[in-house]
């Protein structure tokens, strides 16, 4: 019986691998990235195993992952090469769900280094991919890089061009942090105010800006605390607007990253950090013209010794118990970083801001050179029947290590509207709403493709109806072979 079981095996697979004809003609080489596929289900995050692979520009998910979500299968028709997307099988099969962990796909970028500094932090495009840190949570005092958050509040609750008229409370303010020598009775664009804040660091303009914004000094720090925890700023203490120092008003490199980026998703907060010189025209409280010139206070503006590719700007800070602080803003190969340094030197912050910039810049390439692969697919080269529909699908769907992959595009406009959620460099989150549904009987399939020599190989699953018809073997009950 043994005996007779292994010669039934042989005549079946000498069948298969004789009579099935090749599907998947054209063989083409190209560059790929691969990523975590992560699929919304009812609110519940799914990654399935098999990744997303961008190729050649375009996204091609897994389509055995896909036909799944939607309760459908999905399996090659032997008398056409067509592969038939139908109604599940009864007792098919579940692919393996896995919860939502860590890319294996993108590994967190990091780097070690030597910085002068006593706290500093570099994340490359989101908080999720910190890159370097040293003290990053620990706790200093600001200075007038405090200001960024002042110009985000104002960004979200002022109007650019609002007249705000200085009030005496401007005169209160120490003498050294009165640095736009704005008088009470000035009337300033709300614009103007964030230029001579920003750029010539006027605690004069800030404390301006709190009082057009909330009506006080108190209650804009309140404003301001309120944000920091909302963006998850939430190891800081801000009393007042500027930065003027107060044994209660601190940040972390982490807290302040944050609000950077917060802020750096403003497209004018960009372009006043990265503006030299500002020129404000705006009248006193006599309706005189009044003419002013503001330079930045930022070296990398400033000094093309210290400059590096990619930095947008920042903001400096300094009073004697914070020392010198610098938070900066920079893009380089389609990436954006947020570095804050505290509790630095005058030169050393610029040098510690630009060497890990240059290490996050080279840790990426390096990383994206790794990452990006030359890969073998084998495209389809018959229809996709969906119900009583045939569809071509010419350069939309390949076979990669024997699964089969799907183009996104294509995707949506055939089966199911894919409304992507997220895409970082990590993975793709995707929710994946069916366009129609349809309950058609799947015919009983006898055999299937297989792989052949010198072909890419095809995985296969058996799972559904008879061989038994074909070659009266008993062992195969319900049986047919599908695409994975």
């Amino acid at each position: 019986m043994r005996y007779l079981w292994i010669f039934h095996m042989m005549i079946i697979m000498t069948f298969l691998f004789i009579a099935a004809p090749s599907v998947f003609a054209e063989v083409r080489t190209g560059q790929a990235v691969f990523k975590d596929l992560i699929i919304d289900d009812d609110g519940r995050e799914i990654k399935v195993s098999e990744p997303v692979i961008l190729f050649e520009g375009q996204n091609y998910l897994p389509l055995r992952a896909v036909t799944n979500n939607l309760q459908k299968s999905v399996y090659i028709d032997e008398h056409t090469n067509n592969l038939v997307i139908g109604a599940r099988f009864p007792n098919e099969e579940q692919p393996s769900k896995e919860p939502v962990e860590a890319s294996q796909y993108r590994p967190s970028l990091k780097f070690d280094g030597q910085v002068s500094s006593n706290g500093i932090i570099i994340m490359e495009d989101n908080q999720k991919n910190v890159m370097f840190e040293k003290n990053g949570y620990s706790t200093y005092y600001p200075a007038s890089t405090t200001k960024v958050l002042t110009a985000l509040i104002a960004l979200e609750l002022g109007s650019l061009n609002d007249q705000v008229i200085v009030s005496e409370n401007v005169n209160k303010l120490p003498s050294d942090s009165r640095r736009v020598f704005i008088q009470p009775g000035d009337a300033l664009t709300l614009e103007q105010l964030l230029y001579g804040m920003m750029l010539y660091s006027g605690n004069d303009s800030a404390l301006a800006i709190a009082e057009h914004i909330a009506g006080s000094e108190e209650a804009f720090a309140k404003l301001m605390n309120e944000k920091a925890k909302e963006i998850g700023a939430i190891h800081s203490n801000f009393v007042n607007p500027h930065g003027y120092h107060h044994p209660d008003h601190y940040t972390t490199p982490y807290d302040l990253a944050l609000i950077l980026k917060a802020a750096s998703e403003h497209p004018l907060f960009l372009d006043i950090i990265n503006t030299p010189v500002y020129k404000a025209v705006y009248t006193n409280k006599k309706g005189e013209k009044v003419v002013k010139t503001w330079d930045t206070t930022n070296s990398f503006l400033k000094n093309s010794n210290l400059a590096i590719d990619g930095i947008i700007g920042g903001k400096t800070g300094f009073t004697t118990p914070a020392k010198r602080t610098l938070v900066t803003v920079a893009e380089h190969n389609g990436h954006r970083y947020y570095v804050a340094a505290l509790k630095g030197d005058s030169v050393g912050r610029y040098m510690d801001t630009r060497k890990l910039l240059k290490m996050a810049y080279q840790k990426r390439a390096a990383y994206d050179q790794e990452i990006i692969k030359n890969i073998n697919v084998a495209f389809f080269d018959h229809s996709l029947e969906i119900g009583d529909q045939s569809i071509a699908s010419p350069g939309q769907i390949f076979i990669y290590k024997g699964r089969t992959y799907i183009s996104q595009s294509f995707l949506s406009q055939i089966l199911a509207d894919v409304d992507q959620l997220t895409a970082t460099d990590n993975n793709i989150k995707i929710n994946l709403e069916p366009k129609f549904a349809f309950e058609e009987i799947v015919k009983p399939l006898s055999m299937s493709l297989v792989k052949q020599q010198n072909k890419p190989h095809i995985q296969n699953k058996l799972i559904a109806h008879s061989f038994s018809s074909l070659l009266a073997f008993s062992y195969f009950k319900s049986h047919s072979f599908m695409v994975r």
